[in-house]
């Protein structure tokens, strides 16, 4: 998982003293040099909204005031900022961009940097950062966002082991190294990996190890990703993926040939070798209401299976435990056509409905995460079920992190009680 923190340096939740001083009001003796703005009702309306951090509202009535008012910079900044934070980053980097040359520019192209890192367009956040630290070099957002763009451009090896269970006797031991870098435009990712996996039943045994390419083009139109595996044992095979971004990221579609014998976690799939032809979509979408996902998986496993998964989630604006906690509700199914004992297909379907709580908390040192669901039966073999996830990630020096993550989940499979639990902990080390 990739977590950026909300940091309150690269974009800082404003005060109501820093927002009286963008707005040019701060001060008698800024005063004295420039004309106090007042605000009309809507405007304060905006302002106070921000203030108390209830930035989905700020956003939502900051584009109301837009379109029958003249903003003064650093009230429209406020109103960029609202949007960028409660997830609406394209009508965010439209104000950001409105705002490139006026007086508040440099806390306005930190801001843009932010998105544009948080789309995963680190190459596109540098020269902002750069820009900005040219003309004031002791700019504490700009140094922070430039420190975080630095670490995923920089040349990344990463190194995980884990180990996973379930109340079936499946057990799996498995070791993953990978090394990634870009060409000097950033826009041309390479990496390169190996990995190990052993599973184990009380009666069958199965390792299986790969070696794997991935390349992506940010230059090009969809900015495909095209990632090739090579398995070794238990017998050689060849698996890959296209990955596709469509409209900003917003959705994708991931084609491909899969290793459904590893996917499985369960030995006797991966002993046969078993693999899937694959087609996933995703959709990540923004309203003002909050954000919406949907991952929908379609596999057709080498045993003439057909499997359909998906997983539909809802986070509201919503935030009655504060801006850092996120409530969500969803529903989760899984259909296939036939049953086999070498990997979980619910012949009479599974379809459950789930709310949860997840929250976040990070700086430039350190991230913590943390989700909890609870879920009840919509149909087929599904029954009630829970869900914990909790891990982190603490930066040693400024290239050498180490993470931890825990998962734990009880539910129903087979008509039996069904739990499930894994652990792994991660090296990355950064290159210069």
């Amino acid at each position: 998982m990739r977590i950026y923190p909300l940091s309150k340096k690269a974009l800082p939740p404003l005060s109501a003293a820093l927002l009286i001083s963008v707005l040019n009001y701060s001060s008698p003796a800024l005063a004295a040099e420039e004309p106090v703005i007042v605000l009309s009702p809507a405007q304060q309306q905006v302002l106070d909204l921000s203030v108390a951090q209830d930035y989905q509202a700020a956003g939502t009535k900051g584009l109301e005031l837009l379109e029958k008012e003249k903003a003064d910079p650093g009230l429209r900044l406020v109103i960029a900022n609202s949007l960028a934070w409660s997830g609406r980053m394209r009508k965010a980097e439209m104000q950001y961009k409105a705002l490139s040359n006026s007086k508040v520019r440099k806390e306005a192209r930190t801001g843009l940097a932010n998105l544009y890192r948080w789309k995963g367009r680190d190459d596109e956040a540098l020269p902002l950062y750069q820009s900005v630290l040219a003309e004031d070099p002791r700019h504490a957002g700009a140094n922070e966002g430039l420190m975080y763009a630095k670490r995923e451009l920089n040349p990344r090896t990463f190194v995980s082991a884990g180990a996973a269970q379930d109340s079936g006797d499946a057990k799996r031991r498995e070791l993953n190294i990978s090394q990634r870098w870009r060409d000097d435009t950033g826009r041309h990712i390479f990496e390169v990996s190996s990995s190990g996996t052993r599973d184990e039943l009380p009666v069958t045994t199965a390792t299986q190890g790969e070696v794997g390419f991935a390349y992506q083009n940010l230059n090009l139109p969809l900015e495909p990703r095209l990632a090739l595996e090579a398995q070794a044992k238990p017998k050689g095979d060849l698996f890959g993926s296209l990955k596709l971004k469509i409209d900003e990221g917003r959705f994708l579609v991931d084609i491909g040939r899969t290793n459904w014998g590893k996917s499985a976690f369960n030995a006797r799939a991966l002993e046969d070798g078993l693999n899937a032809a694959h087609i996933g979509l995703d959709a990540n979408l923004h309203f003002d209401s909050g954000q919406f996902t949907e991952h929908i998986d379609i596999f057709r496993v080498s045993d003439s299976n057909v499997i359909l998964t998906s997983r539909s989630n809802f986070i509201p604006s919503w935030r009655p435990f504060g801006h850092r906690l996120k409530p969500f509700v969803g529903i989760e199914t899984r259909d296939v056509r036939f049953y086999s004992n070498k990997y979980w297909s619910p012949v009479d379907g599974f379809g459950t409905a789930y709310l949860g709580l997840q929250g976040e908390l990070a700086n430039e040192n350190w991230s913590l995460y943390g989700s909890g669901q609870v879920g009840t039966r919509l149909y087929g073999e599904a029954g009630s079920n829970w869900s914990l996830g909790m891990g982190g990630k603490l930066w040693l020096d400024k290239n050498l992190a180490v993470g931890v993550n825990l998962w734990s989940m009880a539910s129903r499979r087979d008509n039996a009680r069904y739990r499930a639990k894994s652990f792994s902990v991660n090296l990355e080390k950064l290159w210069d």
